[in-house]
């Protein structure tokens, strides 16, 4: 049985853009992924719409294709309590979103996956948390 997995938007947005520079390194890791925060769906809707331009029919039928095979995952109010009570003590900034992101995880009992390195800084110790990277070790 598969360990209970979801990835951050990075990895999301970069799984379903197929000119994307991180395509390659994200869709496999998206495609096993078994859940989806909730977080991550509405984030991933909204770069999917702004930053690329998709039309809203074709993010609709990606992300709900993406979802039926994956238990959505939302955040429980402790989640929005813990980053609001912390956030000054981390130095949150437009970063909260993130720090939403590890507490959900964290909360459901999910490993997280990310392309970001400061999502990856606030996971630690938190929540098990995977950075993608093109890095090869020589």
């Amino acid at each position: 049985m598969a360990e209970a997995s979801a990835v951050d938007t990075n990895v999301l947005v970069a799984a379903h853009v197929v000119d994307h520079e991180h395509h390659a390194l994200s869709k496999d890791v998206a495609a096993d992924a078994t859940h989806v925060l909730g977080q991550v769906a509405v984030e991933c809707w909204s770069v999917l719409r702004r930053h690329f331009r998709l039309p809203a029919d074709s993010v609709a039928t990606m992300l709900n294709s993406y979802l039926e095979a994956r238990s959505l995952v939302a955040p429980p109010d402790t989640a929005y309590r813990q980053v609001l009570r912390t956030g000054r003590a981390l130095g949150l900034a437009g970063n909260i979103h993130d720090a939403v992101i590890v507490r959900t995880a964290e909360r459901s009992n999910l490993r997280l996956t990310t392309l970001d390195a400061g999502l990856h800084r606030l996971a630690d110790g938190v929540v098990d948390c995977d950075l993608l990277t093109t890095d090869v070790d020589p």
